[in-house]
């Protein structure tokens, strides 16, 4: 195997043992992990006990994997925004796009957002953590790409509303 294909399978699993350490360590800070797949209705799906609000999204792509989108409960005036984007190999460009989203008067309007990349690597996680105000409800939209070769996939991922009150 070349040098720089042994490089970048090292860079690789660094990468994925970073994602990993960095998901047990999040998930072991919080006392309880709700799961929901997007696409319900949100007043079916609003919890304001939640404290971790983490749907994945596949894709059997040459490039993508997987994204995930999360977002935590830190108190009553912070919440803790985080991302990954996986790739089945490595690729020459990954995407991370994070939009917290608040919702006022009925609709979901984007409060903050994030745009990262990184390029000739395997996986993209980011964790962001946000002062809000309280009294409303919160949910994070993540958008995960990865480009190789001229060829550009992506896959959306969507939380529930949590409330911060």
């Amino acid at each position: 195997m070349a040098e720089s294909e042994v490089n970048k399978l090292k860079k690789r699993k660094n990468s994925f043992a970073m994602i990993l350490l960095s998901l047990l360590l999040s998930l072991s800070l919080l006392s309880s992990t709700v799961v929901y797949a997007g696409g319900k209705d949100d007043a079916e799906i609003e919890d304001t006990a939640s404290k971790s609000l983490e749907p994945t999204a596949h894709i059997n792509g040459t490039y993508l994997s997987e994204g995930t989108a999360g977002i935590a409960r830190l108190s009553s005036t912070e919440l803790h925004v985080m991302g990954v984007t996986n790739c089945a190999r490595i690729s020459e460009k990954v995407y991370l796009y994070l939009y917290l989203e608040r919702k006022v008067d009925g609709h979901y309007l984007t409060y903050k957002s994030w745009k990262f990349t990184k390029e000739d690597t395997g996986s993209l996680l980011k964790g962001i953590d946000v002062k809000v105000p309280s009294g409303y409800y919160y949910r994070v939209r993540g958008y995960h790409a990865a480009e190789c070769n001229g060829t550009k996939e992506s896959v959306s991922t969507l939380t529930s509303g949590i409330m911060i009150d």
